[in-house]
């Protein structure tokens, strides 16, 4: 093995690193009651999200044309730069507009990560020649991501019964860790973008994704639809805890619990799609999605919490089966570049719909929100599904 091939090998292993890193989000179990604690009632928390979501959607398209053009392993460090000032503000702020300038730059760090993570990471098994192994790769960085998450959010619940700033502080550290692995990365041998305007480039790519290639088109609205219901399910599972009376220093336990069943969902996705078509396995996730709104919608217990967990085991299938399938759809020059518009559609989608969901739990009742959420949902992506019968064909199984 050459010295070049070694490094690039040690690429995953430092992905691997990252991910643990990016996943160590200790403020993530108590974020609503965080924004509580300031005054904030839902339809502001929606709304701060949504900021954050719209920052993500105008920048996803550019922060993916960047590592394209000028490099993944730069554009990784600026995204750590980035998003540790965003979670330092976060930690030192205690009003809305404040918590908007942290979510404006917090949204401009993570939209560097997206798409620039999963390029890096099957450029690399390009160059080694392993590429076939990219959503096995893929599942296993977002196991460590969302185990990290979990066990770290364990920690920042009980870090909240002392000062809810805690978890935010705390955060900061595995983010110096992660830049200080970032720096050492090896920059993988990839086609290069070709010579023209960046926004020419930009245009040309998103038109070609979004208008003229049906078939990524169509994987670009399911993965955008049920990323949406999944994200708004996060935002209303701490209301949920709050109206079935959990305390406050359980909710870091029951996110852990939550999100290990993403991780797993994360990490043996890839064996699902040995045994069951891909196409079919997104029906399946979409159906879990929808089905897990409709209980939730209905029932009022500690029993229901399994709803979340199923929802939670659903998104962290979704990604690696997404991006894998897109993969093979495009080629390295673009790679960041289109992955970037599978966020951009799902942020986008979040970014319109997100607030509204807020504003129904606020206005109506937290399970008439998500019987509604579960309704046009389900109908949207019956409605996506028949509409793609024409290219199903063309979508990699």
């Amino acid at each position: 093995m050459t010295n070049n091939q070694s490094a690039l090998q040690a690429n995953i292993w430092k992905l691997y690193i990252l991910s643990i890193g990016r996943g160590s989000l200790m403020f993530i179990p108590i974020i609503v009651p965080f924004f509580q604690e300031f005054g904030l009632n839902l339809k502001q928390i929606f709304l701060l999200e949504a900021i954050y979501t719209c920052t993500i959607l105008f920048c996803e398209i550019p922060s993916g044309y960047l590592s394209d053009a000028w490099g993944r392993k730069k554009t990784i460090i600026l995204a750590d730069i980035i998003c540790t000032s965003g979670i330092l503000i976060y930690a030192l702020s205690s009003t809305f507009w404040a918590f908007v300038v942290a979510s404006i730059i917090f949204g401009i760090g993570m939209s560097f990560y997206s798409g620039t993570i999963e390029a890096f990471a099957y450029d690399t098994l390009l160059n080694l020649k392993r590429e076939s192994e990219y959503q096995r790769i893929h599942g296993m960085q977002a196991f460590l991501h969302f185990g990290s998450e979990a066990i770290t959010g364990i920690l920042g619940g009980y870090l909240a019964l002392q000062n809810l700033r805690l978890p935010w502080l705390a955060t900061l550290i595995p983010f110096a860790i992660a830049f200080m692995i970032a720096v050492t990365l090896r920059e993988p041998d990839r086609q290069k973008i070709e010579d023209e305007s960046s926004w020419k480039g930009m245009w040309k790519i998103a038109t070609d994704s979004l208008l003229h290639n049906v078939p990524i088109r169509s994987i670009i609205i399911v993965h955008s639809v049920i990323v949406l219901m999944t994200m708004c399910m996060f935002w209303l599972r701490q209301p949920y805890l709050k109206m079935i009376n959990i305390p406050l220093e359980q909710y870091g336990i029951i996110h852990a619990v939550i999100v290990i069943a993403g991780a797993l969902g994360s990490k043996y996705a890839y064996l699902i799609t040995k045994k069951v078509d891909d196409r079919l396995f997104l029906i399946c996730i979409a159906s879990i999605v929808t089905i897990s709104y409709f209980a939730l919608g209905s029932i009022l217990a500690p029993t229901a919490l399994i709803f979340f967990l199923f929802t939670r085991a659903a998104w962290g299938c979704i990604a690696p089966l997404t991006s894998d399938i897109m993969n093979r759809m495009t080629t390295s020059n673009i790679r960041a570049t289109v992955l970037s518009m599978r966020q951009f559609g799902a942020k986008g989608v979040f970014t319109i719909c997100g607030p509204f969901v807020g504003y129904l739990a606020d206005v109506l009742s937290l399970q008439t929100a998500m019987l509604l959420t579960g309704t046009i949902g389900g109908l949207t992506l019956i409605l996506t599904f028949l509409l793609m019968r024409n290219v199903w064909k063309d979508i990699p199984k």
